[in-house]
């Protein structure tokens, strides 16, 4: 075990470890894990006071967490050459002063769950190369002013599930420039301790999970923080977010707030090239035509099938809560249009939209409506009216020259308006003033839309030619069935035909020609005369008469001489036994019919 650098004793359920244990190995030995043992006694009992770790000294990782180790049973310095020890989930509550010496290389400490106090601002001294401190779970309340200012090389800091106090703005004086990932999750935070975060000014992740932030303010509350990737908000109050954020930034998590209006538009996302993650599960979102932009990001970042199943959920208007945003269409988030009544006014009373006096509430407008023909153009109607009519139009609330329109008319044009504009426009007559917005679209979300829409029909032309395509297929294809069942029927029966004619065949040639056939029957006469092809069939085969069983054939008889001359002969057919002795042979019988008696 000379060589023995790496030694691990996890769960081995030790509760002491005898004097010099290690001594073979100290000068050696580089990695000593104890962790998830019961160490309960004094550890100069246990003998690890004496594994003199300040003689290990080419020892770099000691993780002896989950023990029940207090401040008590350590003693003595940590090595010189020490990087990383982990202590969590003991009993520590404090250091011993000489337990961490001033030429130290300790790049890793981690207190997790131990009830560890912060009771002075000069705990962490000489820890100058320490670069992630973990505090996590320790009933942490506050932080006193200075502890980092040893810490100077700090990029990591987790304080996590602390009830911690406000926060001030020199609470992480000192590692300022030197922080890159903090996370203050679940400890009872509210927007007063934020300050503290906006001198940080190269942090590259926030985790402020599971808090008591209502607002972010101010607008530029980020703006600071130039390198951060990563923003996690989610599970607190938030009620109102800023509207600028880093370039770089990557993540941005908001899901279980109470956001209802995001300050995102157009230029927000064309700045944030770099954002891929963006979480707003679980708000009650308004889900009007401010929301468009939003909507936009989501289909363009999102895989398509899985967009109407992401949960951002609407909650208004009515007729869309409840409902996915990614389920809806564009045509949809619609903003209502307002009535704008304005009050008697004293004419010194300056306003953003200087709306004229009025002295009547009397209405003869029923209806005016307005809606754009295109990013250019917007229409105005109402309903007819004797009096004169004006229209008085805002542009980002900037008063234009007012129009004398005819009152003949229920209609008009509104031309050459700007894209991605706010317009105001107010129809006044003698009494009555009525106003509605409308906001000019971006010219290039109205491509995207002509493009989705060309995408939606194409796809649409596309499914439907594909189904005729398919069901010709099918008809094609059962015809082709149908024909080859019906041709392997004809091949079939065909089949059968041949074979019935050639049994049919064979069965006549075997009458015809093939008279030997074997019978029962002892008593046989033969008649004498010539036979047919039967007969000399016999006469070829008399020379093997002894080995042959007895067979019969058909013999027909010759006519006789002077016999039933005046009849018609006839001719008999007998069984004649099959042999060759002459004297079977009897001479022919004639047989006569006889005479009819008149």
């Amino acid at each position: 075990m000379k060589k023995l650098e790496i030694l691990s004793l996890k769960s081995c359920h030790l509760q002491t470890i005898e004097y010099n244990a290690f001594h073979s190995i100290e000068k050696q030995l580089r990695h000593l894990y104890l962790d998830y043992n019961q160490f309960d006694n004094h550890l100069s009992y246990n003998g690890l006071m004496k594994l003199s770790l300040t003689n290990m000294t080419n020892l770099q990782i000691l993780n002896v967490q989950n023990n029940l180790l207090t401040s008590e049973h350590i003693n003595g310095s940590i090595p010189k050459q020490l990087k990383e020890l982990i202590l969590d989930f003991n009993s520590i509550r404090k250091f011993n002063k000489i337990l961490i010496t001033e030429n130290n290389s300790l790049e890793t400490l981690s207190l997790q769950s131990n009830e560890f106090l912060l009771n002075n601002s000069n705990i962490f001294q000489h820890l100058y190369k320490l670069k992630r401190l973990n505090l996590a779970r320790n009933n942490i309340k506050t932080i006193p002013k200075g502890l980092f200012k040893f810490t100077r090389s700090l990029e990591h800091l987790n304080m996590d599930r602390n009830p911690l106090l406000p926060l001030t703005v020199d609470t992480f004086s000192g590692i300022e420039s030197s922080l890159r990932n903090i996370s203050f999750q679940s400890c009872s935070l509210t927007s007063n301790s934020l300050p503290a975060f906006s001198r940080l000014i190269n942090l590259e992740r926030l985790k402020l999970q599971s808090n008591l932030l209502t607002e972010i303010k101010p607008d530029h509350f980020f703006s600071s923080m130039s390198q951060l990737i990563a923003i996690d908000l989610q599970r607190n109050q938030l009620i109102q977010i800023p509207s600028e954020f880093p370039l770089t930034l990557r993540e941005l998590e908001l899901g279980h707030n109470r956001l209802t209006i995001l300050p995102f538009n157009n230029q927000t996302f064309e700045k944030l090239s770099q954002l891929v993650t963006l979480d707003l599960s679980s708000n009650p979102l308004q889900c009007d035509c401010h929301i468009k932009p939003l909507y936009h990001w989501l289909l363009t970042h999102y895989q398509t099938e899985l967009v109407p199943y992401v949960q951002w959920i609407c909650a208004q208007p009515k007729e869309l809560s409840g409902k996915q945003l990614g389920s809806l269409l564009e045509y949809q988030f619609q903003c209502e249009n307002i009535a704008i009544r304005p009050t008697i006014t004293i004419a010194t009373t300056t306003t953003a939209i200087d709306y004229p006096e009025l002295t009547t509430e009397y209405e003869i407008i029923s209806s005016f409506n307005s809606w754009l023909k295109d990013s250019e153009t917007a229409i105005l109607e109402w309903s007819y009216v004797s009096s004169p009519l004006k229209l008085i139009v805002y542009e980002n609330s900037y008063k234009l020259p007012i129009l004398y329109l005819n009152s003949s008319e229920n209609y008009f044009l509104l031309e050459k308006l700007k894209s991605s504009t706010n317009y105001t426009l107010c129809l006044q007559s003698n009494e009555q003033y009525l106003c509605r917005n409308l906001i000019t679209p971006n010219k290039q979300e109205i491509k995207f839309e002509q493009k989705i829409l060309s995408l939606s029909s194409s796809s649409s032309n596309s499914i439907e030619k594909t189904f005729h395509n398919d069901i010709q297929y099918l008809i094609t294809g059962i015809a082709c069935g149908i024909v080859f069942v019906l041709l392997i029927l004809l091949c079939v029966v065909i089949f059968i035909i041949k074979q019935r004619d050639k049994f049919f065949h064979n069965s006549s040639k075997t009458i015809a020609t093939d008279s030997f056939y074997q019978t029962t029957g002892s008593d046989t006469t033969q008649i004498g005369g010539s036979c047919s092809i039967e007969e000399r069939s016999i006469n070829g085969s008399t020379n093997h008469q002894s080995i042959i069983t007895p067979m019969f054939y058909y013999c027909r008889s010759p006519p006789i001489t002077n016999c039933c001359q005046d009849q018609q002969p006839y001719h008999f057919y007998h069984e004649i036994p099959f042999t060759t002795s002459s004297n079977h042979l009897k001479p022919p019988t004639c047989l006569c019919r006889p005479h009819i008696i008149i």
